[in-house]
């Protein structure tokens, strides 16, 4: 099967074919969901001779995000979780949220990120691109998320408005890297409203797919901008760099 995320079969695994199943199988999660150390700053993974003891890469080290105070990702957007992203995403399978949303939940540290902060905010799409899509994706794994963490000692409160687009971007998975920043560049304002909300919070992005981290370095600067204490991130995958052997 070419795609099988785009055609789901009921009790039957995605990746492995076997039956009865869920859509993945524990023996495929096993195989393919293993948790390995990420950098806390870029959340890419983080070869063992490059932690700086705080768990930062070389890059980060050298050079901290100056607007995310930490960032956590789940997974590496590669196969089978990129397959089954772009199905949710861009092939009209809402119902994956709940899975995607479990692969969240397992990060250790990204569940400990979100029970700790005030706000979490999931990207919002444009209401052209909403109206082409049919849903949030961000909504969806914001919501479940939620359902299958426990609260921490405070509930983070969850909007699906903390964040609003601007204005309508190209996508940004289509840009050459050297574009998007500029592509997404004042694409996200706090609504008015909901500002004096903002006000001294910790709040947390939640993202699907990281790749440059363009998107979410501006959605924070709007929050800063508005006297949000401190932006963390949140992603259910990390798009890789390319490695030379």
């Amino acid at each position: 099967m070419s795609n099988w995320f785009t055609r789901l079969i009921p009790a039957r695994c995605g990746i492995c074919q076997s039956w009865p199943a869920q859509a993945l199988c524990t023996d495929c999660l096993h195989l393919h969901a293993q948790q390995a150390p990420r950098c806390r700053g870029c959340a890419l993974l983080l070869p063992p001779d490059e932690d700086d003891g705080y768990g930062l890469c070389h890059d980060c080290s050298q050079h901290p995000a100056p607007l995310l105070e930490s960032c956590h990702a789940a997974l590496s957007y590669v196969w089978p979780w990129q397959g089954c992203i772009d199905a949710f995403k861009f092939h009209g399978q809402p119902a994956l949220a709940g899975l995607l949303a479990q692969r969240m939940a397992a990060c250790p540290e990204l569940v400990a990120l979100v029970r700790n902060c005030d706000l979490l905010v999931p990207l919002p799409l444009h209401p052209r691109r909403l109206a082409e899509r049919g849903f949030s994706q961000t909504w969806l794994l914001a919501q479940q998320l939620r359902r299958q963490i426990r609260p921490g000692p405070q509930q983070a409160v969850l909007r699906h408005d903390w964040l609003q687009r601007s204005r309508h971007t190209p996508h940004q998975s289509r840009l050459p890297h050297a574009e998007r920043e500029h592509n997404i560049r004042q694409a996200f304002e706090v609504p008015l409203r909901l500002a004096p909300l903002v006000e001294g919070r910790h709040a947390v992005l939640l993202d699907d797919v990281m790749t440059t981290g363009a998107t979410l370095e501006e959605a924070a600067r709007a929050l800063l901008a508005e006297g949000c204490h401190r932006v963390s991130a949140v992603v259910l995958a990390r798009t890789e760099k390319p490695r030379f052997d």
